[in-house]
């Protein structure tokens, strides 16, 4: 509710009026192995999975 309410002050601000919006959720996982670029340590460092 909050971050609504900001986005509309913001874009009223800015003159900005949208008749609709398109939201894309992205939530595809890559599984990474080893020391490659973008990797970090996971909560379960002994499961090697």
């Amino acid at each position: 509710m909050v971050m609504s309410a900001l986005r509309e002050r913001v874009w009223h601000l800015c003159e900005l009026c949208y008749e609709m919006i398109h939201i894309n959720i992205d939530t595809t996982v890559e599984t990474i192995y080893g020391n490659q670029q973008g990797g970090s340590k996971g909560h379960n460092t002994k499961n090697r999975g």
